[in-house]
């Protein structure tokens, strides 16, 4: 995996390791996941290991603002 990804590959690893990785539900059936690695969901979905967490469209929405304030973030 670093062959390929590079040392993303390292943080995505130790992010699955910690079982970091977040599916959010709404009611409304948006969803969203809460960890800045691809490459870690997409191994936590294939090991089964995602913890999911379901919160009102408000609290999503809200996720999503706070998102967009975060240094950095583009819009």
């Amino acid at each position: 995996l670093k062959f390929v990804f590079g040392p993303a590959a390292l943080q995505a690893l130790e992010l699955v390791d910690r079982r970091a990785v977040t599916l959010v539900n709404s009611h409304s059936g948006r969803s969203l996941y809460q960890c800045k690695h691809l490459l870690a969901v997409y191994l936590c979905q294939a090991m089964g290991v995602v913890h999911q967490l379901t919160v009102t469209d408000k609290q999503l929405t809200s996720l999503l603002l706070a998102k967009d304030k975060e240094p950095g973030a583009t819009a």
